[in-house]
């Protein structure tokens, strides 16, 4: 899935490298963001020496937190270890394209009647209210509305309703024949209601008429593994997310 990722992070970010160490992906305005900022280690990085330092120093002058994403059977290359904390473990999971009875159920929640579209650009406005509403970032708004206008054509943005109320949104993005699911997320008033399962189901429904696999990936913090599964979703990869170590002297740059 990696072209399929780093392709659609690129959508949102800045690109660009750090010597012949990294590959990173940053946006100053989601700049706390895990997703949105991340460094992707080349073959050279690992064993290198103050690569905490080099790493720190590159996203203090941007103004982004530094977040590796690095596999986890690179970790023990990745030395000295004690400039780097781990935060979390992400899973990339992945549904076959083939034919799944869940994908049909009927369009009834358990108390109201819900319903999938792929937006055009009439609606966009209203997919990013969901989105910032759904993950609490306020700010992201008017850099959401830039990026995704300028990239509407590559993607698919669709919204959840609920009693014809919006309810939550999820974006696709195909490549390589590969397509992966992001930025899905419910309103908290409409959360526990079946919003995120029909979502996804909507989701490997799409995937299915293209003829691919659906990705998407999820955080072990989130414990989100279990819905995940139900839905026929089983891990394809996994991955440590660290940032540079509080203890490090990296962090007093």
């Amino acid at each position: 899935m990696e072209r399929n990722e780093y392709g659609f992070c690129s959508l949102w970010t800045e690109q660009m490298t750090l010597g012949n160490y990294a590959e990173m992906y940053l946006n100053k305005v989601f700049a706390e963001d895990y997703f949105f900022n991340r460094i992707r280690l080349k073959q050279e990085a690992f064993g290198a020496k103050n690569l905490a330092n080099k790493i720190a120093k590159k996203c203090k002058e941007i103004g982004v937190v530094p977040y590796l994403h690095v596999f986890e059977r690179d970790l023990d290359g990745l030395l000295p270890r004690q400039e780097f904390a781990v935060l979390d473990t992400m899973s990339v999971l992945r549904n076959h394209s083939k034919k799944n009875e869940s994908t049909d159920a009927a369009n009834q929640a358990g108390d109201g009647i819900i319903n999938v579209e792929i937006i055009n650009s009439d609606k966009l406005c209203e997919w990013i209210e969901i989105f910032c509403s759904s993950f609490m970032v306020p700010d992201w708004r008017h850099e959401l509305e830039i990026r995704i206008a300028r990239n509407f054509e590559k993607l698919h943005l669709v919204i959840c309703y609920l009693d014809k109320a919006p309810a939550g949104c999820a974006a696709l993005f195909n490549t390589e024949k590969l397509m992966g699911l992001y930025c899905l997320g419910t309103l908290p008033q409409f959360r526990a209601r079946g919003v995120a399962s029909r979502l996804v189901r909507h989701s490997m429904r799409i995937a299915e008429a293209q003829g691919t696999d659906l990705f998407l990936q999820t955080l072990s913090s989130h414990r989100l593994a279990r819905f995940y599964s139900r839905l026929g979703f089983r891990s394809h990869y996994r991955k440590k997310i660290l940032t540079v170590s509080s203890t490090s002297d990296a962090a007093n740059l």
